[in-house]
């Protein structure tokens, strides 16, 4: 059920419903594969080599435990990274003994991907549960879910891809983090002024914003049986090439993590039942 308005932005208004999701003006609408074009993969994360290495190194350390405390179907070592951008993680899973491709929607950054000599592909989710006989024992979605209109439906799709007893392992953000609080106190004490905080923590693209137990419900519903969940933050140096701003954000990530409000979360689900 619709609460209202919880914060408004020039050309942006982000909302909050009862049941704690926090969702964009923009997610009736929705965001298409050309909106992540090659200006949107120039960021750290995928432009640079530092940046990559260490983006890579914290989704590895994030799947690293999940499959600790929920391991795939036994000698199951099909992977496929759903939204894979640029396709690091991949190359990182093929690294590791992984039988793994990838897809995404952008053009740009599957393009990017295939010039690294990565598996991926250009689709859309609708696209991979209507595919006959292709199922996978692990499917990882890193950063995706909040991008997406219908998330019920996007989970729901990925169950029917996933092999009897498969495992999904997602992060996504959260609205909870201390992070988002201290940008929203600043903005509201400056009247407005300084808003450029809360720009890099609601972008266009987020059309979804996830506490714990939204997501808990949202897996259960779409018939994943969670078996591991936690909190992270992406390193400073996967989301800034500044040092000044890098120490800030490392600072930051201490006091969320002290507090247990990061601005990441991740859990991982086995499929449940096979109906």
């Amino acid at each position: 059920m619709p609460v209202g308005a919880d914060l408004r932005l020039p050309g942006l208004d982000i909302y909050r419903c009862s049941c704690g999701l926090g969702y964009s003006g923009l997610a009736v609408s929705g965001i298409t594969g050309e909106s992540y074009d090659a200006e949107y993969y120039r960021h750290v994360r995928y432009a640079a080599e530092a940046g990559r290495a260490s983006y890579t190194a914290h989704l590895a350390g994030i799947f690293g435990k999940c499959m600790k405390e929920c391991p795939p179907p036994a000698g199951g070592r099909r992977l496929l990274d759903v939204g894979c951008a640029t396709g690091d993680f991949i190359r990182w899973a093929l690294n590791h003994g992984w039988d793994a491709e990838g897809v995404d929607t952008s053009l740009s950054a599957v393009g990017i991907a295939q010039s690294r000599g990565i598996p991926a592909r250009v689709g859309a989710l609708p696209d991979l549960a209507d595919q006959a006989g292709r199922l996978y024992d692990v499917i990882t979605m890193w950063d995706v879910l909040e991008h997406l209109s219908d998330p019920v439906r996007a989970l729901a799709s990925l169950r029917r891809i996933s092999a009897p007893g498969g495992i999904l392992v997602l992060k996504t953000v959260s609205r909870t983090s201390i992070i988002e609080a201290m940008a929203r106190l600043l903005y509201r004490a400056s009247f407005g002024v300084i808003e450029a905080p809360l720009r890099r923590m609601y972008v266009p693209g987020h059309l979804y914003y996830f506490t714990s137990a939204v997501l808990h419900r949202l897996l259960a519903q779409t018939g994943w049986a969670v078996t591991c969940a936690g909190q992270a933050d992406t390193p400073a140096r996967a989301l800034t090439g500044s040092p000044l701003l890098g120490a800030g954000l490392a600072l930051a990530a201490q006091v969320q993590h002290a507090t247990g409000r990061c601005y990441e979360l991740f859990a991982a689900g086995r499929k449940s039942g096979e109906a």
